[in-house]
């Protein structure tokens, strides 16, 4: 647990929560619109760095490597890599959600809708523009998605995985990703550019930056409602039956008198068998004969 005294951005951490957990998490009426401007923002990112033909984004160059490389297409070998990316979600534990499946959705459409509309840039002055404002857009709505807590998409997962098992920082973690996948497209002969080192070497801090101060935090049940305690539960209470022939026990208060007769018949009192054999020796006692039936006779 990190210490309160920190800065807010300092002790954010992404929830881990299933599908279930993140529908039923509070604060949707901010977290679903964050979640889809973010997923929107960032095709419209994506786009823009294409436009500004500078340099494509590290997992662009890959799948432009795998697709020269294999002789498939670009959407086909854009789906295998994202294939992959889930696979290897599978060893480290890391639940999709709502945004893993609206992140498939909508960043394909987002990005077609911004082609129509952004104009191809005249000059180099526009493509640096559409370049810069790619870098800095792409990061910040990839934070913005994330931080509605509805789940990653494939290659962000692997971040959010990564950073969760190894306790690296976000900046140090996207950094060797963005890195590692650049240079593997470009030996499998896709194009790298100036933009493409921007985003490597950029995308790691911008991303750090943004996401704790972007990211919707959910309360946990425990610090939700402060002023609540936790109520002891009791331990049961083993009820004895009472035997039906066990006489009930009596309290000093309810226990008979001496003058207070229980029964017409005296109790016998047995006593020890020293004590008989001494009384029977000075023939104090009464010796008693066993009871026979009438018409009979001792023989």
């Amino acid at each position: 647990m990190t210490p309160p005294h920190l800065p807010a951005a300092d002790r954010f951490v992404l929830r881990r929560m299933n599908a279930a957990e993140q529908l039923r998490a509070g604060r949707k009426l901010r977290r679903i619109p964050q979640l889809l401007v973010g997923l929107i923002g960032y095709g419209a990112s994506v786009m823009l760095l294409v436009t500004s033909g500078l340099g494509a984004a590290s997992w662009s160059v890959l799948t432009e490597g795998i697709s020269g490389s294999t002789g498939i297409s670009f959407g086909t070998a854009t789906n295998l890599i994202a294939v992959v990316v889930l696979v290897a979600w599978i060893p480290m534990r890391e639940l999709p959600g709502l945004g893993t499946l609206l992140n498939v959705v909508l960043i394909g459409i987002a990005a077609d809708a911004t082609a129509r509309i952004v104009p191809p840039p005249p000059d180099i002055e526009i493509r640096a523009l559409y370049l810069v404002a790619g870098i800095v857009g792409l990061a910040f709505f990839d934070a913005l998605y994330l931080g509605a807590q509805f789940g990653a998409g494939p290659r962000d997962g692997l971040m959010t995985g990564l950073v969760r098992l190894t306790r690296k920082p976000i900046p140090v973690i996207r950094t060797a990703i963005e890195v590692t996948v650049a240079t593997t497209g470009w030996l499998l002969g896709g194009t790298i550019g100036i933009g493409t080192v921007l985003i490597a070497v950029t995308m790691g801090p911008l991303v750090g930056y943004f996401l704790p101060r972007v990211a919707v935090e959910i309360p946990d049940r425990t610090t939700e409602y402060p002023d609540r305690r936790p109520i002891p539960r009791r331990s049961p209470r083993i009820r004895l039956r009472r035997s039906a022939n066990r006489a009930p026990r009596h309290s000093a208060e309810q226990a008979p008198g001496p003058t207070e007769a229980v029964s017409n018949e005296k109790p016998t009192v047995r006593k020890p068998f020293d004590e008989q054999e001494r009384e029977g020796a000075t023939g104090d006692t009464e010796q008693r004969l066993p009871f026979r039936a009438s018409g009979t006779s001792d023989r």
